[in-house]
């Protein structure tokens, strides 16, 4: 299996024609921007999305379900599960996932796995290449 995109962002979209909208497209990291930091009240309630695009190799059966872990600072955060319908003709599959009420924990670093399964077995099971930083930053 081969990791062709992994964004994270403030919302995504599937529109008509198989298109995506993505929102709010993230680097490396989530800046929360306050006058007073010491005011803040953690959780802050976020919209947070996550869109990928994966590729399964040649000889691969392809996936039937998925699951991606949030990890802040080490701990488990959240896991969200789903399943995808993938015809033999597919060369990429996307996932993409719409948190609209996300419960960011405080500043530190997130970190995203992905697994992936056919019929019950593990297809891929890995540390996405992006992580995050959470942040805050006073404003004058």
């Amino acid at each position: 299996m081969k990791v062709l995109d992994f964004i994270i962002c403030d919302d995504v979209r599937q529109e008509i024609g198989n298109k995506f909208t993505l929102v709010g497209i993230y680097d490396s990291d989530i800046k929360v921007q306050t006058k007073a930091p010491e005011t803040l009240k953690w959780p802050l309630p976020m919209s947070l999305a996550l869109y990928g695009r994966l590729q399964p190799e040649a000889r691969e059966p392809g996936f039937d379900a998925f699951e991606i872990r949030i990890l802040h600072e080490g701990k488990e955060l959240a896991e969200i599960k789903g399943t995808v319908k993938m015809t033999p003709t597919d060369k990429t599959i996307p996932i993409h996932i719409r948190m609209p009420n996300f419960p960011l924990p405080g500043p530190g670093k997130l970190t995203f796995f992905l697994k992936t399964s056919h019929q019950g077995k593990v297809a891929f099971d890995s540390e996405m290449p992006r992580s995050i930083t959470v942040s805050v930053e006073k404003v004058v």
